[in-house]
Parts: C-alpha cells; sequence; structure tokens
C-alpha cells in the first residue's frame, strides 16, 4: 500500500467499534467510509477489510498492514510536532485538555485573561476526564491529577488536591446515624476501601453518581455523604465537613507538555500562567493538610 488515505481507513476501522465510530474519527460521514472500504478491497489481491452483516473488521493481511499504518502516522506526528515546536512567536494554536471542574471551579476567569492578554494565541479549550494523548497531538498541555503521569512528559507537579467527608447540615441533624448513607462514584467495596477510615465506616453506598460535582451537588441537596474536594466543596455553601474529619491528601496536580512542545514560547507562557493561576489557589485546593 502507497496511499495513506488508505491505512488510514485502516487505523479508523482497526481503533473504532462501529463504521460510525471510523467515520467520525476520519470525519466523514457514514456512507463515504463504506465506500472507501469498498474501493481498498477493490483495489488489492486480497481483502483487507472484512464485513460480517453491520460489522466491519480487518483481514489478517489488513492487520499486518496496520502495523505500517501506525508506525507511519508516528512519523507523521512527530514531524507535526516538530513543525509546531519550530513557531517562535506567540501566535498560533494550543489545545489545553484539563478536568471540567478545574475550568468550572478554578481556572475559566484565568484561562480567559490569558486568551484576552495574548490575541495572537488560539486557545481550544478541551474540558474533559478523557485523557488527552500528546504523543497523537491530541492536546498541547494537559492539567492531569496524578500521583504517577507518564514519565516522558515534561512540566510542572504542584501540590495535592485535598479532600474530605461533606454533607448537609440539615441531613446530618435530622438524620439517625443508622440511616446516614453514602454517595460514591462507582458501587461496589473494593472502589470505596476509603468509606473504612470516615466517621460512619458502617454507612452504606446507596446511591452511585460518577459525574463528581454532581455528586457534590447531591450532597448539598440533602441526599447523602460524600468524600468530596475542597476546592469544589468550597462552592457550595450547604456542604459542611463530617464531625472529626480532617482534609487529606488525594492526588498530585500537575501541568504537563509533550518534550518536543516545551520549547515553543507561547506553550511555555501557557504553562507559566497556569502554574501562577493554580499556586495562587493552592489554598483552596489543599484545604488544611
Amino acid at each position: 500500500m502507497i496511499n495513506w488515505d488508505d491505512y488510514r481507513v485502516l487505523l479508523a476501522i482497526q481503533r473504532s467499534t462501529s463504521l460510525r465510530a471510523a467515520a467520525k474519527s476520519l470525519g466523514v460521514n457514514h456512507s463515504t467510509v463504506q465506500r472507501r472500504c469498498t474501493t481498498i478491497n477493490q483495489k488489492y489481491a486480497s481483502k483487507l477489510i472484512e464485513q460480517t452483516g453491520a460489522s466491519y473488521r480487518l483481514s489478517e493481511l489488513g492487520l499486518a498492514l496496520s502495523e505500517t499504518a501506525e508506525k507511519l502516522e508516528s512519523l507523521i506526528l512527530e514531524d507535526e510536532r516538530l513543525y509546531a515546536a519550530s513557531q517562535i512567536e506567540l501566535a498560533g494554536e494550543i489545545k489545553l485538555s484539563l478536568p471540567p471542574p478545574f475550568l468550572q471551579f478554578l481556572l475559566l476567569d484565568d484561562i480567559n485573561g490569558f486568551r484576552r492578554e495574548h490575541p495572537g494565541i488560539k486557545l481550544t479549550v478541551q474540558s474533559s476526564f478523557k485523557l488527552a494523548d500528546l504523543n497523537l497531538s491530541e492536546a498541547h498541555v494537559v492539567i492531569r491529577v496524578s500521583n504517577h503521569p507518564a514519565e516522558h512528559l515534561v512540566g510542572h507537579r504542584l501540590f495535592p488536591i485535598g479532600v474530605n467527608y461533606y454533607a448537609n447540615q440539615d441531613y446530618l441533624n435530622n438524620t439517625a446515624r443508622r440511616d446516614l448513607q453514602w454517595i460514591t462514584a462507582q458501587v461496589g467495596p473494593e472502589h470505596n476501601a476509603w468509606i473504612a477510615d470516615s466517621p460512619y465506616p458502617e454507612a452504606p453506598c446507596h446511591l452511585s453518581i460518577d459525574d463528581i460535582t454532581a455528586r457534590h451537588q447531591a450532597a448539598a441537596s440533602g441526599h447523602g455523604m460524600i468524600r468530596g474536594a475542597n476546592y469544589i466543596a468550597s462552592h457550595f455553601p450547604d456542604l459542611v465537613p463530617l464531625h472529626k474529619a480532617s482534609d487529606t491528601p488525594f492526588q498530585d496536580v500537575w501541568v504537563l507538555t509533550h518534550p518536543d512542545f516545551i520549547g515553543l514560547p507561547r506553550i511555555k507562557r501557557l504553562i507559566q500562567a497556569l502554574v501562577s493561576a493554580l499556586k495562587q489557589k493552592r489554598q483552596v485546593i489543599e484545604g488544611n493538610i
């Protein structure tokens, strides 16, 4: 195969769970990918893409060629990163990826201030818990909460997020101890070992909410107790720490980029701005650790 577009189709089929997902990753519609698959199979002596009902998958030969495609993709992305790093002006694109609560509760004003200060920089903010892949240039700068980020990334390790146990005061006052219940991210003791160290280790989990902000809202509304982040809980006046509960460290905050981007002035400037803004908010993020 010598056509990069054909390789891209193979990679999209390999990495996607459906033809529609493959089409989305390629930025085309479903019928276009269908036609491309047919054309690829007609161009080569052996079928590279097999269809079973509505499902598409790579043949054995297609899988072998997809390995070549991944190597080519890696080289192309490396070229793109190096080209971006060669642009020395404080202008151009920056893709920033960070967890939604960091944008909502900590950095929205600071990011907007950075945008106003640097009108030549086109800043795209990806607010998601999905980890952007810097090797694939899905982002140029990321804020991560982790004790073990990818070792090849470079940047700043700041300080840990402080967590505590919270509930609505009326809920605590009006609920018998035997009726107190936890709101957690996932159900199951393997996910909630921290309950054993809480002021109410005997209380069960009756509600699971995967969205961290919604958990805080549910607790503030009197639906149960949570282990919450101090910087989020501070935005909910109805949340109070449980009696005899103290702030404890959770995981560290990092501001990171790919080594190919660290020399780029606009990337440096954004990292400096984010680090400065987060350090100014250290007390609300850490609490009284």
